[in-house]
């Protein structure tokens, strides 16, 4: 009786999961020009620092351009794992696994943390969120626990 009812619960938990999923793809294909904005901007960004710093040969616009790039490519990196897990860059499964696996290689993510390792503990982090199984729920007990002084 207890795993039947655990089945069910399980059950009926995917079914919500893959009703706001659809939601949400929906949503998003509507905001598809939006991804390609801020694709096209992080490029931009990345390309326009690097020509300035190099124009420019000042050590403070270097500095500034390192700084840039980095937080760019921070956002492409996140583009790549985190888009790509929740099927958001293309339609089509097969441009989305391309796609993101080409901007995760541009950034050096696979150095970090493998795809491999990401999806699966992401996607347990969506089904868990906040609960002592979330793999990511350490951070917030941590800050709520940290003293102030």
């Amino acid at each position: 009786m207890q795993v039947n009812t655990v089945k069910s619960s399980n059950d009926d938990w995917d079914v919500a999961v893959r009703r706001i999923q659809k939601m949400a793809r929906e949503d998003y294909s509507l905001k598809r020009w939006l991804f390609s904005a801020h694709l096209a901007r992080h490029c931009l960004v990345i390309i326009s620092a690097i020509v300035i710093s190099e124009v420019l040969q000042n050590p403070f616009f270097y500095i500034v351009a390192v700084m840039l790039i980095g937080a760019h490519q921070l956002g492409l990196g996140h583009i790549g794992y985190h888009e790509r897990t929740h099927g958001l860059i293309s339609r089509h499964s097969i441009w989305n696994d391309r796609i993101g696996a080409i901007l995760i290689h541009l950034v050096g993510g696979n150095i970090i943390m493998g795809y491999d390792n990401f999806r699966p503990r992401h996607l347990t982090h969506h089904r868990y969120l906040n609960t002592d199984l979330d793999p990511d729920a350490w951070a917030p007990k941590a800050i709520a626990t940290t003293p102030l002084c």
